[in-house]
C-alpha cells in the first residue's frame, strides 16, 4: 500500500498461471488461517491493474504495476502506507533489507497462512549477472532498474511475487519502513539462491505520474501518522553518514 487507494506490485502478477486476474486486495490480515486479526483487516475490489507500458510477459523487465482499489483504505497501525525509497544506494543498507510475504517457506511447503518476514543481503549486480542462468526472457542481463539479494539459507520464494523488499529506518519514536524493491523473480528457494527485484527508485516518476505520493523520505516519514510508536524512556539522535536520516541511540535513566 503506497497511498489510500493504490498498491504497488509486480506486472507479472496481473494474471496467475491459469491466466486468471486477481479481483481482491486484503490489507491488515497477518493470519489467513484464523479470524483473530480480522477486526483490523480491510478488503477491497480491484478497479484497475495498470502494468508498466514497456512490460512484456515474455520478458523479465519493467516488472512493476499499480493496483487501484475501489475505495480509500482507512489508516491505522495495521493498515498504513509505506514510504518509497527514491535513492539508488540500496547497497549501503545491505544488512537492513527485509522481504515480507505469504509465500512458500520451503520449495515444497505451499503458501504460508501467516505473514512471514526474512532479512536478506544485497548482492552486487556484476556477481548476480554472472551467476544468473541464461534465460531468453532476460536477454540483456540485469538492467539498472533491477537489483539482487543473496543470503545463506534465506530467500523470497514462490507466492512472494509482487511483495515488498524494504529497509527499516528509525527516527525519534518510530521505525519507518521504506520500499526499495518489488519481488520480481529468483533462481529458486534453496541455499545459494538469488532473488531479483524491481528497483522502486527507478520508477519514482512513473509512479508519481499516476499517484499523488510524497517521495521525499523525510517528509513522508513526518506525514505517516499511522505508524506504531515505540515506547522507551529517552533517546539521543546522531546523524548517519551521508544520509538524511538518523539512527537512535537509547539511554535509560
Amino acid at each position: 500500500l503506497i497511498a489510500a487507494k493504490y498498491v504497488l506490485t509486480a506486472a507479472h502478477c496481473k494474471v496467475d498461471d491459469e491466466k486468471i486476474p486477481p479481483d481482491t486486495v486484503r490489507l491488515g490480515d497477518t493470519n489467513l488461517a484464523t479470524t483473530e486479526d480480522d477486526e483490523t483487516a480491510q478488503q477491497f475490489k480491484i478497479v484497475s491493474f495498470t502494468v508498466h507500458e514497456k512490460f512484456k510477459k515474455n520478458r523479465k523487465y519493467y516488472d512493476i504495476a499499480l493496483i487501484e482499489l475501489d475505495r480509500e483504505a482507512k489508516f491505522n497501525t495495521a493498515v498504513c502506507p509505506i514510504c518509497l525509497w527514491p535513492h539508488d544506494n540500496i547497497h549501503e543498507y545491505s544488512s537492513s533489507l527485509r522481504a515480507i510475504g505469504f509465500g512458500f517457506t520451503t520449495y515444497t511447503s505451499g503458501m504460508s497462512p501467516t505473514l512471514q518476514k526474512v532479512s536478506l543481503n544485497y548482492y552486487d549486480s556484476d556477481s548476480c549477472n554472472n551467476e544468473l542462468p541464461k534465460d531468453a526472457r532476460l536477454r540483456y542481463g540485469l538492467t539498472s532498474d533491477q537489483f539482487c539479494t543473496k543470503t545463506p539459507h534465506k530467500d523470497a520464494c514462490l507466492g512472494d511475487s509482487g511483495g515488498p523488499l524494504q529497509i527499516d529506518l528509525s527516527d525519534v519514536t518510530r521505525t519507518i519502513p521504506y520500499l526499495t524493491g518489488v519481488v520480481s523473480f529468483g533462481t529458486g528457494c534453496w541455499d545459494g539462491s538469488m532473488g531479483v527485484y524491481t528497483k522502486v527508485a527507478s520508477y519514482i516518476n512513473w509512479i508519481r505520474e499516476r499517484v499523488n505520493v510524497t517521495v521525499d523520505p523525510i517528509e513522508c516519514a513526518r506525514n505517516t501518522e499511522c505508524l506504531a510508536v515505540r515506547s522507551f524512556s529517552d533517546s539521543r539522535l546522531s546523524p548517519q553518514n551521508n544520509s538524511p536520516f538518523f539512527k537512535v541511540e537509547y539511554q535509560r535513566f
